[in-house]
């Protein structure tokens, strides 16, 4: 608990420092700094964090599992590929030094080249295969199972020399050490994920890219299990094959070992039988000789195989060439062979016991000695005894030959024990049904199996260490390599699908959001596969269809709107001087329209023979629509101004029925004005409209700031207020619209109200005309190549004098 209590400690505080740092590196006050800059500190700062974790390790079952990895892992995968490699040479440097205070020195090497490895790898990762971006928290996982199997394969190739130790030490610390590590920089990247996700407060749908990456992810997480479970079991199966096959043949090996040397006994035995009988015969009597050599039957063979005389009555007179057994010791007696023994068998002469024949030829005459099963066996066990000792199972295991009761009888020290009291059974090999039983003898874990050879009992006993060890180690290595092999197909396999057809998706795609943007120019040229080619060639192909359709339309609607500017154009006051018979004013004006049509208009006529009307009007739409609105607020001002009502009642009613039927939601802002040629008396009424300009004679202009009506056609039953002033001869008035003061050029500044002013004031004394097209020609002079975003309207009224006296009556 202690130990694990640790180990969440050392992983935690990594994370946090991450996640801490991403989070402040969002914050705007480090814009200052270079992209370079940051990653080289955040890769100190984890360089720092991965020589502590060096430091605060966990002790393990004899090994130590730090976070190392992780750390630089971390820096390379979220801060940038510098952030890794500084990370990782820190980390790896300080490893390598560690050994000078309290680091391990077993796994110097492996740890440090493993640690700098790790620093690379995320950078590339970060770089090449994420993007510049920060991987999902899966791949983040395998990312890091990734580099962890390089490093235990580190601690082998390093090690090779003491790959039991090497072993030990994988065994104790990789499972734990690469899922804390894994999770630790998977926790990570969710972390971090969510503090990106918030930063730019846009939720993406996954790309082609992240998606193909985690089902690959996938594919490889699955074949990589399916792997290493079909290995794990093969290799277990061959370990148990091997041991097997070493177990059988050196079990066969002694038991012929101890049959040898009985064989060789017994014929030299059937050798000095016949030097005494052929020698000495009447001194020697042949019973004497039997029970003298301690054989079970002598006899003596004629040349033609027929036994001549014998310890025992019942074989005089037989024939060896009668029964098979026998028969095979004839070439003794022809001859052919000195000596010969043959193997413990049926004898049917013998009333079907059990036998084993010594034959040897002396001086042409051949002398047999048998000897029965008990006799044999005991032969055989007591050079077992003696013979045992000499083969091993493997490197340190041993047999043990037992009696039928499973008494010990030779091997290991245990002799005259019952294997039961040593806490074993006795199982026969069966291939197919056989499992290894375990048994602790003198501290030291043994796998047993027993085995039955020519009636003779065996027991094999290997320590479970050296039985498992290169089960274990195959294991492993298999295992990392296949992690290692798996993570380089999947940087392979994804490189290559990018570089082939990611980017080329991604380039079709930037073709085409150039296109859906605007630009019909351009080509999409992706040339690297035939499905990319018959691609780029159907969008080209497309765009060409689309840009003469679109030639096509624009050309019918370009007359269109031709035909609709001179429609509204000429519904407009285009003839001056428009008065030709009054000379008490001069009067000027012009509509330029942002677009082909306008939403503004101005208007002016004769209310009665000594008051005239003018406007100036700005309807909140452009284009066609602004067109027709405008149309039909010109033709209802109009009209309720030829049935006498005054400005402010003009409006009054106007709104009412500019609301009717406003679906669109429209509204026009107008300044309309009578003046009274007689009396000079001006009676005028606003609708939300730009205050108009007034220069008194002798004087300057300054803006006509009066309280506002609301707009027409904005909300129904608006009343609208009617004011006065009265010009005398000399004054002048100049009415716009908001397209004048609100013009924007390329840096995004208006022409505004004080340029308006200025303008009028440096041409005082130019007539109403000259006015109005010096406005316009500065207004253009400010846009500097910028787009007229909006209709500009200009009328300029002079009041020349009052109406003569004459011209009254």
């Amino acid at each position: 608990m202690i130990t694990l209590r640790r180990l969440v400690v050392t992983a935690f505080i990594p994370l946090m420092a991450c996640v801490l740092l991403y989070f402040e590196e969002k914050k705007e006050k480090y814009n200052k700094y270079s992209n370079l800059h940051k990653q080289l500190f955040f890769g100190l700062v984890f360089g720092v964090l991965a020589s502590l974790s060096t430091q605060y390790g966990v002790q393990y079952y004899g090994s130590v599992i730090n976070v190392r990895d992780s750390c630089v892992i971390m820096a390379g995968l979220f801060f940038g590929p510098i952030s890794g490699i500084v990370a990782g040479v820190i980390g790896g440097v300080e490893r390598w030094f560690s050994v000078y205070w309290n680091g391990g020195f077993f796994t110097r090497s492996a740890c440090a080249v493993s640690t700098i490895c790790s620093g690379f790898i995320a950078a590339y990762l970060r770089k090449y295969i994420y993007e510049e971006k920060v991987p999902h928290w899966s791949l983040a996982l395998f990312s890091t199972a990734f580099c962890l199997s390089i490093h235990m394969l580190m601690i082998f190739i390093t090690n090779s020399g003491y790959l039991r130790y090497a072993l030990d030490y994988v065994k104790a610390c990789a499972v734990p050490m690469i899922f804390v590590n894994s999770v630790t920089v998977a926790l990570a990247a969710l972390f971090v994920g969510r503090i990106e996700n918030d930063v730019s407060e846009v939720r993406l749908i996954p790309t082609v890219s992240s998606q193909y990456q985690r089902g690959l992810i996938a594919v490889v997480i699955v074949c990589f299990v399916f792997m290493t479970g079909i290995t794990y079991f093969i290799e277990q199966q061959v370990s148990k094959s091997d041991y097997f096959d070493m177990i059988g043949m050196t079990i066969y090996e002694t038991y012929i070992e101890a049959v040898d040397v009985v064989n060789d006994r017994i014929l030299n035995t059937a050798k000095e039988v016949a030097e005494d009988y052929y020698v000495d015969l009447k001194q020697m009597d042949i019973e004497w000789l039997a029970n003298y050599y301690g054989v079970r039957e002598i006899m003596v063979l004629d040349q033609d195989g027929v036994v001549i005389d014998s310890n025992s009555e019942e074989c005089i007179g037989y024939d060896f060439k009668s029964d098979p057994y026998t028969n095979q010791l004839m070439p003794v007696v022809t001859g052919e062979n000195e000596k010969m023994v043959t193997e413990l068998t049926d004898v049917n002469f013998f009333y079907k016991t059990k036998r084993t024949m010594s034959a040897f030829n002396f001086q042409g005459n051949t002398v047999v000695v048998t000897y029965d099963e008990n006799k044999y066996i005991n032969m055989v066990y007591s050079q077992l005894e003696k013979s045992i000792g000499n083969h091993s199972i493997g490197e340190s295991g041993f047999l043990l030959a037992l009696d039928k009761e499973g008494t010990v009888i030779a091997g290991g020290g245990f002799e005259g024990t019952n294997i039961e009291d040593l806490g074993m059974t006795f199982t026969q090999y069966d291939p197919e049904s056989f499992r290894y039983s375990k048994v602790t003898l003198g501290g030291t874990e043994y796998y047993y199996i027993g085995n039955e050879v020519f009636e003779y009992r065996f027991l094999a006993l290997i320590p479970a260490m050296e039985m498992d060890f290169s089960r274990s180690m195959s294991t492993y290595l298999n295992a990392f390599l296949m992690m290692v092999i798996f993570g380089i197909e999947f940087i392979a396999i994804y490189y290559i699908t990018k570089l082939r057809i990611v980017n080329n998706i991604d380039e079709v795609n930037d073709s085409l959001g150039e296109i859906t943007g605007g630009n019909l120019n351009t080509v999409v040229e992706v040339k690297s596969a035939e499905e990319f080619i018959s691609l780029s060639n159907g969008i080209n192909t497309t765009v060409d269809s689309l840009k003469l359709f679109i030639k096509q339309a624009n050309e019918r609607i370009d007359a269109e709107l031709r035909t609709a500017r001179a429609i509204q154009m000429s519904s407009l006051p285009s003839v001056f001087p428009a008065f030709p018979d009054y000379d008490e004013f001069d009067m000027f004006a012009l509509m330029d329209p942002a677009k082909e049509v306008g939403g503004d208009f101005y208007d002016f006529y004769m209310i009665d023979e000594h008051t005239i009307a003018f406007l100036v009007a700005d309807v909140s739409g452009k284009g066609i629509p602004g067109a027709l609105f405008m149309m039909r607020s010109k033709s209802t001002i109009r009209s309720f101004a030829d049935e006498g009502y005054g400005p402010a009642q003009i409006f009054t009613e106007a709104n009412t029925r500019l609301c009717t039927g406003n679906d669109a939601g429209m509204f026009v802002t107008a300044w309309m004005a009578f003046l009274d040629l007689k009396t000079g008396e001006l009676s005028f009424a606003n609708a939300g409209h730009n205050p108009p300009l007034l220069r008194r004679k002798d004087g300057r202009f300054e803006y006509l700031k009066m309280p506002a009506g609301f707009v027409l056609a904005g909300m129904e039953g608006i009343k609208y207020r009617e004011q006065k002033l009265f010009l005398e001869a000399g004054d002048e008035l100049f009415l716009y619209t908001d397209g004048v003061v609100e013009a924007t050029n390329l840096n995004n500044e208006l022409y505004g109200e004080d340029r308006l002013i200025n303008c009028l004031n440096d041409h005082i004394g130019e007539n109403a005309e000259t006015i109005c097209k010096l406005v316009k020609e500065d207004v253009d002079k400010f846009y500097e190549g910028a787009e007229q975003f909006d209709d500009i309207t200009e009328l300029s009224f002079k009041f020349a004098h009052y109406m003569s006296e004459s011209k009254k009556d």
